[in-house]
C-alpha cells in the first residue's frame, strides 16, 4: 500500500507554467481567455507530492532566517499525506517564480534543499538522485518544490532535448522568418 501512495505522489501533475523561460505567445493567448492558470495551481495541490517556499532573501544575513522557514515548511510538510518518507529515486522539479534568484546562483538553492529534503522527507540519504531548477512565470510568487519519480524527471529531458533537436515546422518557420525580417 505504502509504495501505490508513494507512487501517485511521485506522478503529480505537470502544467504549462512547469517549465523554464517565458510561455509562448499562443499559450498566453490561451491564459487569457481560458483560466487554465488557476486549474493547474489547483491540480498541482491536489495531486503529487509539493509545497511552496518564500523566496530567499537578498540582503546580507538573510540566509539563516530563509532557511529556518525552509526547515519549518518540510517539517510541516512531513506531517501531511505529501510528506510520507519516500524510499524510491526521486528527483526535484524546483520552479522559482519571482525576482530572488537575483545575485543568487539556482544550482546553489537546489543544493540548499536536497540535503534538507532527504534528511526530512526520504528513508534513507542518496533517495534524491536528480533534479532541475529553473525561473518559471506565473504565480504563486515563491519557490514551488516539487517531487517526482526520477524516471519521469529523465523522460522530461529526453522529451525536451528531442523538440530541441527536431523543431516543429512552426518552430522553424518562425525561426526563418525571424533570421529574414532582419535583412
Amino acid at each position: 500500500m505504502h509504495f501505490l501512495e508513494e507512487q501517485k505522489l511521485r506522478d503529480g501533475f505537470f502544467a504549462d507554467l512547469d517549465r523554464p523561460g517565458p510561455l509562448p505567445k499562443a499559450t498566453i493567448a490561451v491564459h487569457k481567455t481560458v483560466p487554465l492558470p488557476k486549474l493547474h495551481r489547483f491540480l498541482r495541490t491536489r495531486s503529487g507530492s509539493m509545497l511552496n517556499l518564500r523566496l530567499m532573501g537578498q540582503e546580507k544575513g538573510s540566509n539563516a532566517p530563509w532557511e529556518k522557514a525552509r526547515d519549518e515548511a518540510l517539517d510541516n510538510f512531513v506531517a501531511t499525506r505529501a510528506g510520507i518518507p519516500f524510499a524510491g529515486f526521486v528527483a526535484l522539479d524546483i520552479a522559482v517564480r519571482g525576482e530572488s534568484v537575483q545575485g543568487k546562483d539556482l544550482d546553489t538553492l537546489a543544493h540548499r534543499l536536497l540535503v534538507p529534503v532527504e534528511e526530512k522527507l526520504c528513508v534513507k540519504r542518496g533517495t534524491v538522485v536528480g533534479y532541475r531548477v529553473y525561473t518559471a512565470p506565473g504565480e504563486p510568487e515563491g519557490i514551488q518544490l516539487r517531487i517526482l519519480d526520477n524516471s519521469r524527471l529523465q523522460c522530461l529531458d529526453t522529451t525536451l532535448a528531442k523538440s530541441d533537436l527536431n523543431p516543429s515546422r512552426l518552430d522553424r518557420l518562425e525561426r526563418w522568418a525571424g533570421r529574414h525580417r532582419r535583412t
